[in-house]
């Protein structure tokens, strides 16, 4: 997310539903299209500048920087103007960030421009560049040393990196009546490098082709070929690899009786990496007929019943090729280490949804509801799994060698499904002299493990068949009000308790040394644990968490705003994931110019 060009945003696109023949075919649930913005008519630039400070976390945990507290920075700028037949974007980031946690700092510098000419005497041809350039160093937190130093990482040292990545993105677009013809391409270089001797250095190219065509009676199709190709250079944490893409893709959209929308969609995909390549089935789930390709389809219907409700459903296949981090990578970083997997194998998964989105009117204020329900099934599904993959006489092992066969493997864990619903609401309109927007959703998920066997599938706690690290019940809301310059600000995110982790968090990492008859219990030493003091104190990561922010803004005028930000005001201590403690309070005074 750091290195998307955010102050050229425009737009957030949220496609709902499997969008795999389009959009490759891992995106099998939606897809999240970030649009930046072109010149408009009239030249506009923006500026906005921050600066926040941490609050000390709770005692519980222990606060380890003396005096003032630690603070976050940064500035950020747009430019979007009209030269003649070009447009022209122009925007930059520098950030600076002294961490909440000891020794994790980050600071960024990025800019980015959007070039695009218009053709005047070729109509509907225009050629353009988009570029981004970041570069980034600091220091990776992964583990706490300990419960009570829990803002401190394990060992009191970090991986230090210093880290570039620049993307060149050049296209043709040209319109003919009904026809578009597209060619997008994209060099992207990653140079990383750190104090650990695991730098690597990648590049990947991509081009992609495509054709639209709009004919009569609302029939839309889409067509395309995409060839992507990637070179990496890990040394020591990948090895050198090598990969590409190939795919094909046909979707047709075809409007009935002016109230229904059919899609239906086809890709054709091929991956290779390493020594590795697609095997493809012509029915996914079922290995029966081989193909030198994988084909993934995805339908699509929605419905107009009444002027403001529209029925929606959705189908499609998703298919999922490991990616060189999870099949190669040997890394280590606090107190794990990340083992490779060569024999992984793809993902491969279908999901359905069905839903409903209706439009209502109380007085001045306009809003949709959206009710949803979806299910989604894996095979073979990936996820990383942590153990001690030790070797085949562990008794001959001291602590010391454990510790060094602790970590994190991408394992293909079976077979899983998610099935759910999802409610949201927003809307906006006038109370009086007051403007209200709100927004809310909650999404109930039941995340399991179909191919569950306790006596086999020994990594999570015990009988418990939940995929790892997801909770069931989630809820987010937004809601602002402004009056005249004032704006005034409230959002909330709760995230019921985690179900199932992995059970290695709980254990000591000699486990398996234990002879309680005999008086030898490891899991009784805390020294030998990978995350002292976390069994102990399990009920502060199983909980319930709710996160609350608030914001204030003035608009001094036409160019001026002057924001006041506070997030989690309460203060809350929560982990994303074992050992990850996430922030306390932080508080954000902005300064943001619009000319």
């Amino acid at each position: 997310m750091e290195f998307l060009p955010l102050e050229n945003l425009e737009q957030v696109e949220v496609i709902k539903g499997a969008s795999s023949a389009l959009y490759g075919s891992s995106a099998l649930n939606g897809v999240i299209n970030f649009r930046t913005a072109y010149a408009k008519d009239k030249p506009i630039t923006k500026v906005n500048s921050f600066y926040a400070q941490y609050d000390a976390p709770p005692g519980l945990v222990g606060k380890w920087w003396k005096g003032s507290s630690q603070s976050t920075s940064g500035v950020s700028f747009s430019h979007a103007q009209k030269l003649g037949n070009f447009d022209l974007v122009i925007g930059g980031q520098l950030f600076d960030d002294m961490g909440y946690r000891y020794l994790e700092t980050e600071k960024r510098k990025r800019i980015n421009s959007n070039l695009r000419y218009n053709f005047k005497k070729l109509p509907g041809l225009s050629v353009g560049v988009n570029t981004n350039m970041m570069s980034y160093e600091g220091g990776l937190f992964f583990l706490w040393q300990n419960f009570d130093s829990a803002y401190i990482p394990s060992g009191r040292d970090v991986q230090k990196y210093s880290n570039s990545r620049i993307n060149i993105d050049p296209y043709v677009t040209y319109y003919s009546g009904k026809n578009k013809f597209s060619l997008r391409n994209r060099y992207f270089k990653s140079d990383n490098q750190n104090n650990k001797n695991q730098n690597s250095y990648s590049e990947l190219y991509y081009s992609e082709l495509q054709y639209q065509r709009k004919f009569n009676h609302d029939l839309n199709i889409s067509s395309g070929l995409v060839y992507m190709e990637q070179t990496i250079l890990g040394g020591a944490l990948y090895g050198n690899k090598k990969g590409n893409n190939r795919a094909i893709y046909f979707q047709a959209d075809k409007k009935f009786f002016n109230r229904l929308t059919i899609s239906v969609g086809l890709r054709g995909e091929y991956y290779k990496l390493d020594t590795a390549s697609t095997t493809g089935y012509l029915l996914l789930m079922q290995q029966k007929v081989k193909l030198p390709f994988q084909p993934v389809f995805r339908a699509g219907a929605n419905y107009q019943l009444a002027e403001y409700t529209f029925l929606r459903a959705s189908y499609g296949q998703g298919y999922r090729f490991p990616t060189a981090a999870e099949k190669f990578i040997s890394t280590s970083t606090s107190a794990l280490t990340i083992f490779p997997n060569s024999s992984l194998k793809p993902e491969r998964a279908y999901s359905a949804e069905i839903g409903i989105k209706q439009g209502f009117k109380i007085l001045n204020f306009k809003a949709f509801a959206d009710i949803a329900a979806f299910y989604t099934r894996f095979n073979n599904m990936i996820e990383f799994a942590f153990n001690v993959y030790s070797p085949s006489n562990p008794s001959s092992l001291d602590l010391a060698t454990y510790f060094k066969y602790a970590g994190f493997q991408a394992q293909n864990v079976g077979t899983g499904e998610i099935s759910g619903t999802e409610i949201s609401i927003n809307g906006t309109g006038k109370i009086g002299p007051l403007n209200l927007t709100v927004f809310g959703g909650y999404t109930y998920i039941n995340p399991i493990m179909t191919s569950y066997n306790p006596k086999i599938d020994t990594l999570g706690l015990p009988n418990n068949n939940y995929l790892k690290y997801r909770q069931k019940h989630l809820i987010k809301g937004d809601i602002q009000v402004d009056y005249k310059f004032v704006s005034l600000g409230y959002s909330l995110r709760f995230q019921s308790k985690t179900e199932n982790i992995d059970v290695r968090f709980m254990e000591s990492v000699l486990h398996e040394k234990n002879d309680v008859a005999n008086g030898v219990n490891f899991d009784a030493v805390p020294s030998t644990y990978i995350l002292p003091g976390f069994p102990n104190n399990y009920a502060l990561f199983a909980k319930n968490v709710l996160i609350q922010d608030a914001r204030m803004s003035f608009q001094i005028n036409k160019i001026i705003k002057l924001s006041f930000i506070v997030n989690n005001f309460m203060n809350v201590i929560y982990q994303a994931r074992p050992g990850d403690m996430r922030p306390p309070t932080q508080y954000m005074g902005q300064l943001s110019f619009k000319i």
